[in-house]
């Protein structure tokens, strides 16, 4: 079960690449999440780049057909 704020470093671990937009969202804390970036990529890419605020730090998610692709954190404890 994800902490109370969503959006700490134990929960950005606990997501991996390959998993759907809605398992992150729901690890990370959909309150604690916005979208920077949305749109097609080209034939068969359609994706959304995600930030997601805790504390000190904050997440960003690279989605790729509704998956994650990439992600990357900053300060998060």
């Amino acid at each position: 079960m994800p902490a109370k704020n969503g959006a700490t470093l134990e929960n950005y671990n606990k997501v991996t690449t390959g998993m759907t937009e809605d398992q992150m969202l729901a690890i990370m804390g959909r309150d604690n999440c916005a979208v920077i970036s949305s749109g097609d990529f080209g034939p068969g890419y359609q994706g959304a780049g995600w930030l997601c605020s805790g504390g000190n730090g904050h997440a960003q998610f690279i989605i790729d057909n509704q998956k994650v692709a990439s992600k990357m954190q900053i300060g998060l404890r």
